[in-house]
């Protein structure tokens, strides 16, 4: 978690003390906020009101990313989806100013955000411009505040973590992630994705977690 969500997670401390009930209710409504948002997007994609609504109301009860309205550790990650989509949302306007200060305030809350330039990118070549041509070089402030905020963050904290496993275990693990999501949105079986440590770590970690059993 970033600056926006400790920032958060302060005022909610001052606001609530040990009362769980304002913990949770506030990430019901980031996940209201989350929702409209998405909404505006997929609106502002397809021109179409009832698909939309569709959309929404299909990431609001899906049992997907349950786990982000019930863990009040995770408003960051509401947050940042609230932003992200804001700034999809700005850039299908052409309104590059709000889209920018969007992805700044989505990076000051959770690191994932340095994704959303290339979702950009692949937004224009699947979504047509309607000025007739393709603006992928309206990406680029985009891709410019991402550098510095990681230069940024280098300077202060360092480097990122060494995971501690070959970059292709580490692939896996992120396709194993991705296809549990996949299948739980569209076959609800189960309320929030379980990580069991051995299959995700790869093969040499979880020989060697069973040499020291």
């Amino acid at each position: 978690d970033l600056l926006m969500a400790d920032v958060l997670r302060v005022g909610k401390v001052c606001a609530f003390g040990a009362r769980p009930l304002g913990y949770q209710l506030v990430n019901v409504l980031l996940h209201a906020a989350a929702v409209i948002a998405s909404l505006l997007l997929v609106n502002a994609l397809v021109g179409d009101r009832k698909i939309a609504f569709a959309a929404a109301v299909l990431g609001a009860v899906s049992p997907a990313r349950a786990a982000t309205v019930n863990w009040v550790a995770c408003q960051s990650t509401l947050l940042m989806a609230i932003c992200c989509c804001l700034a999809l949302y700005a850039y299908r306007r052409s309104r590059y100013g709000w889209g920018l200060l969007a992805l700044s305030i989505a990076l000051l809350c959770r690191e994932d955000a340095v994704l959303l330039p290339a979702c950009l990118l692949l937004f224009d070549l699947l979504v047509p411009a309607t000025t007739g041509h393709r603006r992928f070089w309206k990406t680029l402030p985009y891709f410019a505040v991402v550098a510095a905020f990681l230069i940024l963050r280098a300077s202060m904290v360092g480097a990122p973590p060494n995971p501690g496993q070959p970059l292709a275990a580490v692939f896996n693990s992120a396709a194993v992630v991705t296809a549990r999501f996949l299948r739980l949105l569209v076959l609800p079986a189960a309320g929030i994705v379980v990580y069991p440590s051995e299959a995700l770590a790869g093969p040499r970690s979880t020989h060697r977690a069973s040499k020291t059993r």
